[in-house]
């Protein structure tokens, strides 16, 4: 479950140090699998999110574009 870890962890060896939450990783997680695998379940549930952020940026780039 991902709301069950609230922490945040540094990234030391990229992103200069960044912090980042644990839902900041899922959701690159996410997208990423979704970039591999269209379609594939990630194990996490953000489709919607998903679909509501392509939508902000402009929709989904290559798919009959």
């Amino acid at each position: 479950m991902v709301a069950a870890s609230l922490s945040r962890r540094s990234l030391r060896s990229s992103h200069g140090g960044a912090t980042v939450s644990a839902l900041e990783v899922a959701c690159v997680y996410y997208v990423g699998v979704q970039l591999l695998l269209p379609g594939q379940d990630a194990g996490i549930d953000l489709a919607r999110e998903n679909e509501l952020a392509k939508g902000i940026a402009g929709g989904a780039k290559g798919e009959g574009d």
